[in-house]
């Protein structure tokens, strides 16, 4: 994988940020309206050829807005730009945690990539809340365990509960399956009775 930046002029910026539905995504995110905005967004991506969708990429990251990016540059098969495609952000708080739990921090990164695409808020719909899409009575659990006592749903949606709670739960898992990366992964995803049933009872 490297890294090559769409180049782009300050005038095909300005082209792709005057276009009415991406405006209007914008305006919806700025105010708080993400379901409209993303309505928008979709909008105005089947609109757009590969290279507006790349501009238009840069411009949702520079708004914070990196999950919307991140679909961007998908749809526009654009795997170049890797700051786009893999922000490195919350940077301080994963470091935190995951020396606190002994873990890489790149491997927490791959999680919230992968579950969230950086949307703090999101929800799945099997119920997954947040950054790392925690389970809310996992995410009970895990945080009696810490001494965090009762915590709500709508505090999953933000990073500073959703965080520490992942990262121990993906701890958890890391430990059930004696340090075995790959299937701690599939076990946070899918669940470690699920992963254990897919296993061979014998051999390798």
């Amino acid at each position: 994988m490297n890294d090559f930046p769409l180049p782009v002029t300050q005038e095909q910026r300005d082209k792709v940020a005057r276009l009415p539905a991406v405006r209007r995504a914008f305006e919806f995110l700025q105010l708080g309206e993400e379901y409209a905005a993303r309505r928008e967004w979709h909008h105005a991506l089947e609109h757009m050829t590969s290279y507006q969708m790349q501009i238009a990429a840069r411009l949702a990251a520079q708004r914070n807005w990196n999950d919307r990016a991140i679909l961007a540059l998908g749809k526009a098969q654009a795997y170049d730009d890797l700051a786009t495609r893999f922000p490195v952000i919350h940077h301080d708080t994963l470091s935190r945690y995951a020396g606190k739990r002994g873990i890489d921090v790149a491997w927490m990164y791959g999680i919230i990539r992968t579950e969230s695409a950086f949307w703090e808020d999101a929800r799945s719909p099997a119920g997954a809340l947040g950054l790392m899409q925690v389970m809310p009575r996992t995410a009970r659990e895990t945080a009696r365990r810490l001494g965090m006592g009762n915590i709500s749903n709508q505090s999953l949606l933000k990073a500073e509960t959703n965080i520490p709670i992942g990262s121990q739960y993906l701890k958890q898992v890391y430990e059930q399956f004696n340090g075995n990366m790959i299937l701690a992964t599939a076990a946070y995803n899918a669940g470690p009775h699920r992963v254990k049933s897919w296993l061979p009872k014998t051999g390798c």
